[in-house]
């Protein structure tokens, strides 16, 4: 079990319970060395009798399940080659996690779901997005706390994670109809401090702005689940 920290450490620690409603949410581009470079061993498909391989993950946003039905007999074989993994879990939630540690950027999760034939609509995604960034404040401002005295780069990458929560929120509150919701993004994506200080995390940033672009030009699936409350 690899557990996923909102501190985007990876630690092997036992599973915890699974939610219901597993179902897939969307599929991932990687090469099996990169995936045991961040996520190390699988937990099924190394054995020889083993038919596909599989991470059991365990992210801040529940449970998940990345799986090929390669074995790790061919993988072994070719390990650089890129092949297309599909991510199970109750909720898609968890997709900005997977993307952010296998991808090293959240930018690709919004388009993840494309070939499924039910998939997550837009207004779920944005909100997996607001949830990745808020947990990744809640951990930082936690362990700012904690340090004596506080990093400056650290409390600025706070100030940007907050920031960010709030302009995704605003998209949801102020849009009235799916082009509102468009648009809204679109000018967050376009918003650039004025004053960006010497501590401001540019890489964060462009990662937010190309995840945001992603978000507002995302393709939503032909059958996808109502959302719950937000734009209709």
């Amino acid at each position: 079990m690899a557990v996923i920290r909102a501190n985007l450490t990876v630690l092997d620690l036992p599973p915890t319970t699974s939610e219901p409603g597993w179902a897939p949410r969307g599929h991932l581009r990687a090469s099996f060395r990169d995936l045991t470079t961040v996520l190390h061993a699988p937990d099924f498909g190394i054995d020889a009798t083993e038919d596909s391989t599989m991470w059991l993950l365990d992210t801040p946003a529940g449970r998940a399940q990345l799986f090929h039905q390669l074995d790790g007999t061919y993988l072994l074989r070719a390990p650089a080659t890129r092949i297309t993994w599909t991510i199970q879990a109750p909720s898609p939630d968890v997709l900005p996690w997977i993307f952010e540690l296998a991808d090293c950027s959240t930018a690709g999760f919004p388009n993840s779901g494309q070939a499924l034939r039910v998939g997550p609509d837009r207004i779920t995604l944005i909100r997996a997005y607001q949830r990745f960034l808020e947990l990744r404040a809640t951990d930082l401002q936690q362990r700012l706390e904690l340090a004596r005295p506080p990093h400056p780069a650290s409390g600025s990458r706070w100030q940007q994670l907050t920031s960010y929560h709030q302009d995704l929120s605003r998209a949801l509150h102020l849009a009235a109809t799916p082009a509102d919701v468009i648009a809204t993004l679109q000018q967050a994506a376009n918003r650039f401090p004025a004053t960006a200080g010497p501590d401001f995390d540019h890489e964060l940033h462009d990662e937010f702005v190309a995840t945001v672009r992603a978000l507002a030009t995302a393709s939503v699936p032909a059958q996808s689940p109502l959302p719950a409350g937000g734009p209709r």
